[in-house]
């Protein structure tokens, strides 16, 4: 049950980078062909997207 519940982690753009290269490294380790790995790598992916995107908007608004 615990494992299902969704949570806030307080990291900065850089640490995101770090987890998602942790997370290739962690695939090539793992004797499974890694897919939970991938998972975890796509969502940091995504969410750094998502943080880009923010920043981007921020950006743009402070230029206009």
């Amino acid at each position: 049950m615990r494992n299902s519940f969704e949570t806030t982690l307080k990291v900065n753009r850089l640490e995101i980078c770090d987890l998602l290269l942790a997370c290739l490294a962690a695939r090539e380790l793992a004797n499974d062909g890694g897919e939970k790995w991938n998972r975890l790598h796509d969502k940091l992916k995504e969410q750094l997207k998502e943080l880009d995107r923010q920043l981007d908007a921020i950006t743009e608004d402070e230029n206009r």
